[in-house]
């Protein structure tokens, strides 16, 4: 990234000065939320003093300006730079050599496609506002696979992000490699999310040991050391690592696609968007500030949520097969019968972990989500419902955990007591969410 700069062209007394640097670098600064006192109050009622804006476009600003005037100018503009440039540098780690995107530790870990996408959204405060008004229903497909509930595509209906998916064939034949791909990618503000082969990977449990084509999420890089700033599943927990240029560029070409099916498309952009400003997010807007929260949408998807109700008919959206989805109540079911007929067949099959891993994450975010409630004035009395869902979580922890270890004794007895703990946290956690509706469904905003 290059130094903040200014021309300037004084040459008569009615001269135009040209910014065009600067403008660029306010534009790319604006969505970090610099704060812009420090524009009003030094830059602007300087240009207020010694001329005015006679005419202006995308990039440029031209200012009719007094000689006599113009080193007043360039002072005041060279203190509010430099105070943009320590900013930017201490909050965002952008130097020359290295660039790194903001993240944050996802409060979902069960699938790559929320973690990974969910870590550059929740980077931004502003994007809670949506999170909090979703992730509340559950489905579940083919018997057992649990996940949670999402519009189509959901990488395209996050209001705060900006989304593209790049074919592996534009890559290949604009850049030299993947890894200068990635580079100018990063320097644009995007985060990447691509499928590789974990072999290559140091970090990863299958580096060296076998073939594991698996999603990779980078969001930085450092030109000195010659290393990328990952994300996956490394090792079966979800963690931020490092990755040399080399064994990123190996891992991502060492795909064959012919064996390997790319469900991911290539390679996934995500870039941070402020959704009042960005007229492309208008579609994301519920209110005239852009997206806020609704307590409304809460209280509909937690009956959804409670009755077994398809969110699905409330919305457009018809690329799948949603009628033949189980949701809320009925996900207990399905784990308890996908548990109990292993169980009676007896064949010591392996059981999937990862409906369970759901069902834990989603108890997780209820009990953030009724602290923020709690912190916005929605739910005054919140320490009763928060008490019972730490209480349910436990309890889903606990079957969680009878599941792993099942899959290492083969100990049926496990199983048993897993299904009957289900059966228990579907009344308990019926009760705690109707006592959150009675306490939150009159309280305006």
């Amino acid at each position: 990234m290059s130094e903040f700069c200014i021309v300037f062209d004084v040459a008569t007394e009615n001269n135009h000065k040209i910014w065009s640097e600067f403008i660029e670098y306010l534009e790319q600064l604006e969505k970090y939320k610099f704060p812009w006192s420090e524009v009003t109050q030094e830059i602007l009622p300087s240009i207020g003093k010694i001329g005015k804006i006679t005419s202006s476009k995308i990039g440029e600003v031209y200012i009719d300006i007094q000689t006599d005037k113009f080193d007043f100018l360039v002072t005041q503009l060279n203190k509010t730079l430099q105070n943009i440039s320590d900013f930017f540098n201490k909050q965002y780690q952008v130097d020359s050599t290295c660039n790194i995107l903001q993240v944050e530790y996802p409060p979902i870990t069960s699938y790559p496609s929320h973690a990974m996408t969910l870590t550059a959204a929740l980077s931004h405060k502003e994007a809670y506002s949506w999170f909090f008004n979703n992730y509340i229903q559950l489905y579940v497909r083919d018997h057992h696979n649990v996940d949670f509930f999402e519009i189509g595509d959901f990488e395209m209906f996050i209001p705060h992000l900006s989304y593209q998916c790049i074919s592996r064939d534009i890559i290949s034949n604009k850049w030299s490699s993947f890894t200068e791909f990635a580079i100018d990618s990063i320097d644009l503000g995007y985060y990447l999310h691509t499928l590789v082969n974990q072999y290559f990977i140091r970090a990863s449990g299958a580096y060296k040991k076998r073939l594991y084509p698996h999603s990779l999420f980078i969001y930085g890089y450092n030109l000195e050391q010659k290393e990328f700033y990952i994300a996956d599943f490394f090792n079966m927990k979800y963690s931020f690592q490092k990755a040399s240029f080399l064994e990123v560029e190996k891992a991502y070409n060492y795909i064959d696609l012919y064996k390997n099916i790319d469900d991911i498309g290539g390679v996934k952009l995500f870039k941070y968007r402020d959704v009042k400003s960005d007229l492309t997010a208008c579609v994301f807007h519920n209110n005239e500030d852009g997206y806020v929260f609704d307590i409304y949408t809460v209280i509909n998807f937690i009956n959804d949520y409670i009755h077994s109700q398809n969110s699905y008919k409330l919305y457009w959206i018809s690329a799948k097969d949603y009628n033949a989805m189980s949701f809320r109540i009925s996900v207990y079911g399905c784990l308890c019968d996908y548990l109990s007929k292993v169980v009676f067949n007896n064949k010591k099959l392996y059981i999937d972990h990862r409906p369970f891993h759901v069902l834990l994450d989603h108890k997780n975010i209820m009990i953030l989500r009724i602290q923020y409630l709690a912190d916005n004035g929605y739910l005054p009395d919140y320490i009763p419902v928060s008490k019972a869902y730490l209480d349910i979580k436990n309890k889903v922890t606990i079957v969680r955990n009878l599941v792993l270890k099942y899959n290492v004794t083969k100990n049926n007895v496990l199983l048993n007591r897993a299904a009957n703990l289900l059966s228990s946290i579907k009344l308990e956690e019926e009760l705690a969410l109707r006592d959150l509706l009675k306490k939150i469904k009159y309280i305006e905003k």
